[in-house]
């Protein structure tokens, strides 16, 4: 049910640039690295390393300005480190995202700049708990984590013919435990592809 939710947001945001614009669109693929980590509540956390795949496409809306929804797969989380009371503990978060960059290309140059929102739908998670040397992986539960996430992104992008590589930082605004507890995503990704 959530996927079918994504796509029909997908589709309402790419209708409209079909039918009202002559331009035609530049469609790619995207691999990136994910370094992730939480703000809020918890000051001793550690980051941790992630996928992001997925793909694109960008509608010109003017000579400098262009629109660029995407959906990818990103692996988020954090880690707790160890100390005299407890081990170390690996949170790995896997959302499905949605983004809509707002693009604006610096004239003569190969170079972009882009923020927009994101919403992220929760697939699953894992903690992975490291006892005296010995990994020991726990699911975690639907029901403690926040089935959405939604934020924003911003960052910069280099495009040379088909290829291009972006770096970005998103920031989610809702917590995502679903205790009470005040802790957001927060990752900056380095990724790269190919657009046709």
């Amino acid at each position: 049910m959530k996927k079918v939710w994504v796509l029909i947001v997908l589709l309402l945001i790419i209708s409209p640039l079909y039918l009202f614009t002559d331009n035609i669109p530049t469609k790619g693929f995207k691999l990136g690295l994910n370094i992730a980590n939480v703000y809020g509540e918890l000051d001793s956390t550690e980051s941790t390393t992630g996928l992001a795949v997925g793909a694109f496409f960008r509608k010109p809306l003017s000579n400098n300005f262009s629109i660029q929804p995407e959906v990818y797969y990103s692996q988020k989380g954090y880690i707790t480190p160890s100390d005299s009371l407890s081990s170390e503990a690996r949170y790995s978060l896997n959302y499905l995202e949605v983004t809509v960059l707002f693009i604006y290309t610096i004239p003569k140059t190969n170079f972009g700049l882009f923020a927009g929102p994101y919403i992220s739908i929760f697939l699953n998670g894992s903690i992975t708990l490291n006892i005296w040397g010995i990994d020991i992986s726990l699911d975690i539960p639907a029901g403690e984590m926040t089935p959405f996430d939604v934020g924003v992104v911003f960052g910069g992008m280099y495009s040379i013919k088909k290829f291009f590589v972006d770096t970005r930082a998103s920031l989610g605004f809702i917590n995502f435990p679903s205790d009470d507890s005040n802790m957001k995503n927060y990752v900056f990704q380095i990724s790269g592809g190919l657009q046709f």
